[in-house]
């Protein structure tokens, strides 16, 4: 959905700059940006730890409109590398820039520093041209790259002409210093703004050019950190056209930009609506007496039946679709939206971004933003995922619960349809909704040298994270070998029998809205251990093994929680006579994330009872947040960790 500019604003551009002070002989020149004197000199970053470190890491970004080229844009990236180990001698000794198309590097300049003496030097000329996996590749082998010694390098690229941009600050090594800089004409102005980050953005106009630039110094490594979505959390710059002086364009707010979008998905109706109407028929769906079991029936056909392909073309008619069986993202969802019309069905257009990669901002219009089409159905308060093939209504992807989202809900006016835009909040996912109950009961046979276990595991809502799905895309082979091992777990010398699976029929209402439950039995004495007349008994081992929290390092970011689900779990052991327990008081746990007015965020509770000959566990573990701040991390990884401690729980069983 990236913007590109028209060939009319570009005839419109290079009238009004050449009647301006624009130029191109100011002092920074991206075609001649050299080597950097400061690099000889450079003294070694401390980053123990790190295979390598960046003394700079410099990000240009310039658009430029002459007479005899037109609109064009170009990245300059100059960065000098310390490279601390061997291990990174092997990864940077040579230079690796892939290029599609016309988009060729303009320029590739590389020199190896070692103590301050510059030991090799290369440029485009220097490079081979090489293939790998249908990418093309311009190739530089550097020579003398040992550790201690700094690389640095000038990349210029050509790129399309968007009038957006987002670019990093932060890397997967220390960095010293990182720039970021818009280099655009002056009548050109951007929107900008910093992520994650306390670092200032400068403006300034020189000779008929706008710098836009913010420089980050001494920036940690962005570390990969588990329960975090580590790219939404990264400090990055972000900046989209606002205006250009003199002439007619404006950049878009949120409202605007959901009207073009709205209007580009209506216009084809006219063309599709007698296709629609014969897969309308077919399928039955005017019979059908609910909204809910037509959006299920329209769903699971075209999501069974069309396939995806990004580079398909996106045809006037919409119906089209239906006779090729292919199209693209933009037309599937065109296609399914115009059906959902044409059934008089209340659907509301709604567009966001992955929270996995942006939180979405409803103050900052901005094309990355609006990359992902929801609909929202507000006669249930539901939304649909077209996209997602694994799910059907109204369990969506987790990547959008608790975004903002632009939503656009049909009017009439006069006969005319338009839609009208407003930002709302998706909502996180009912966490009642989301169960994962398992039920387990043990007994000793074969004289207490094996026990067999029942197993029982149902999920409702987002819980199944995709195995109900597995079970329906894969032949029975397939199916018989993933639920095998997924039930066994580490139990590697035990047996699987008996294996049953309900509810797992993605195309089937019914199925899909009720439990996906998997039931076996496994015999074997995987979780037994002896030691004279005790037996030991791995009872944690049973719920299998959990996620655990454990760093040395500082956390950098806050919590980030999939969706919001509990455990619900009881396991149920039958005591042998002539045997008692030990060891019960490790079970009891109780361990809370509470918010700042003391509810919980997240909690880890399991307790026991022993009653006519049986020990019951019970365990309860919830998530209730999807986001939690970085103070709270401490009490959410003892939450974490409490499961996984239940995990190594044995209990002693002793002869009376």
């Amino acid at each position: 959905m990236m913007r590109k500019i028209s060939l009319a604003l570009c005839v419109a551009l290079l009238m009004l700059l050449s009647n301006t002070a624009y130029t191109q002989n100011s002092s920074f020149n991206i075609f001649e940006h050299s080597f950097d004197d400061d690099a000889l000199s450079s003294e070694m970053m401390d980053s123990s730890g790190y295979h390598s470190s960046l003394i700079w890491d410099r990000s240009y970004v310039e658009y430029v409109v002459t007479d005899a080229a037109g609109a064009q844009k170009f990245l300059l990236l100059h960065t000098l590398r310390q490279i601390n180990d061997i291990r990174a001698v092997e990864e940077f000794n040579k230079i690796y820039i892939p290029f599609y198309g016309d988009n060729v590097p303009t320029t590739i300049d590389s020199r190896v520093i070692v103590n301050g003496k510059v030991v090799f030097t290369g440029d485009t000329k220097t490079c081979s041209k090489v293939e790998e996996e249908s990418t093309t590749y311009l190739l530089m082998a550097l020579e003398g790259v040992t550790p201690g010694c700094f690389i640095e390098t000038i990349v210029v690229l050509p790129t399309s002409f968007e009038l957006v941009g987002s670019n990093d600050l932060q890397n997967s090594v220390p960095t010293k210093e990182s720039v970021i800089c818009i280099v655009s004409p002056e009548v050109f102005h951007f929107k900008y703004k910093l992520y994650n980050s306390t670092a200032t953005v400068n403006e300034k106009v020189e000779e008929g050019r706008r710098f836009i630039y913010s420089i980050g110094t001494n920036l940690p490594a962005l570390e990969e950190e588990e329960y975090c979505h580590n790219d939404a959390r990264a400090q990055r710059f972000e900046h989209t056209l606002d205006r250009i002086d003199n002439t007619n364009f404006q950049g878009q707010l949120w409202a605007d930009r959901g009207i073009t979008f709205f209007d580009n998905n209506m216009k084809a109706y006219d063309d599709s609506k007698s296709g629609i109407k014969k897969l309308i028929k077919q399928l039955g769906l005017e019979a059908m007496k609910t909204e809910d079991e037509k959006i299920f029936a329209l769903e699971d056909y075209l999501k069974r039946n069309i396939s995806i392909d990004p580079n398909a073309e996106s045809k006037a008619d919409a119906s089209d679709i239906l006779k090729t069986k292919i199209s693209n993202n933009f037309g599937f969802n065109r296609l399914f939206f115009l059906t959902l019309y044409e059934l008089k069905i209340p659907v509301e257009l709604t567009v966001t971004c992955s929270r996995e990669n942006r939180k979405f901002d409803k103050d900052f219009a901005s094309d990355y933003g609006f990359t992902d089409v929801l609909f929202y159905f507000p006669n249930s308060k539901t939304y649909l995922d077209p996209n997602n093939t694994v799910v059907r209504h109204p369990v969506i992807s987790t990547s959008f619960l608790s975004q903002d989202a632009v939503r656009i809900r049909l009017v009439d006016l006069s006969g005319a349809i338009s839609g009208v835009s407003s930002i709302k909040n998706i909502g996180i996912n009912p966490i009642e909704k989301s169960v994962l109950k398992e039920e387990f009961g043990l007994k000793f046979i074969n004289g207490n040298q094996e026990t067999v276990e029942s197993y029982k595991k149902s999920y409702t809502g987002f819980a199944d994270q995709g195995i109900r799905s597995l079970c329906y895309f894969a032949d029975e082979d397939q199916k018989k070998e993933f639920l095998e091992n997924y039930i066994k777990g580490n139990f590697d010398n035990s047996k699987v029998e008996n294996i049953e699976t309900i509810n797992y029929n993605l195309s089937s209402k019914e199925e899909y809205n009720s439990p996906f439950t998997i039931t076996a039995t496994i015999t074997g004495a995987d979780m037994l251990e002896f030691a004279g007349n005790k037996i030991l008994l791995k009872i944690g081992e049973i719920i299998g093994q959990q996620s655990e929290l454990y760093s040395d390092k500082p956390r950098q970011k806050g919590i980030d929680v999939e969706f919001a689900h509990y455990y619900d779990r009881t396991i149920t052991v039958e005591i042998p006579e002539g045997f008692k327990l030990g060891g019960l008081d490790a079970i009891k746990k109780d361990v809370k994330v509470l918010d700042n007015d003391g509810k919980p965020m997240a909690f880890f509770t399991s307790d026991y009872k022993l009653e006519g000959g049986k020990l019951i566990i019970t365990i309860i573990e919830s998530y209730n947040a999807l986001e939690l701040p970085i103070e709270k991390y401490n009490d959410f990884r003892e939450v974490i960790n409490a499961a996984s401690d239940f995990n190594k729980i044995t209990l002693v069983l002793d002869k009376i």
